[in-house]
């Protein structure tokens, strides 16, 4: 079984990065995360490696994804990096470009 890497932006970009995974290592991760093949599972994945959320069913909202990100701990660190150096993230995630309420590749969002 193949499976789909989706890394979304939380800077404004309005670009998604997808990569195809080979089903071995869909397989490998899935043994790694303890994931059953029989139902569908998206993870969110912190830069620690550890898992921040599970979920048993696709989002309709990235908004629910971007509070949780918001609120890890390396997040808030890195934003207050960047607001000292003068740069800012956007402060409304829940209307990314490209993830506004409508369809796309088949989910509702």
């Amino acid at each position: 079984m193949r499976g789909v890497l989706e890394l979304y932006p939380i800077n404004g970009s309005a670009s998604v990065d997808r990569e195809d995974l080979p089903a071995s290592l869909v397989q490998d991760i899935r043994s790694y995360f303890q994931i059953s093949q029989e139902c569908f599972s998206m993870l969110l994945v912190g830069k620690d490696g550890n898992v921040k959320s599970w979920y048993h069913s696709p989002l309709w909202s990235m908004s629910i994804i971007y509070e949780l990100v918001d609120s890890m701990q390396l997040c808030r660190q890195e934003m207050a990096i960047q607001q000292s150096l003068g740069t800012c993230w956007p402060d409304d995630y829940s209307h990314h470009d490209g993830y506004h309420e409508g369809y796309h590749d088949g989910y509702c969002y």
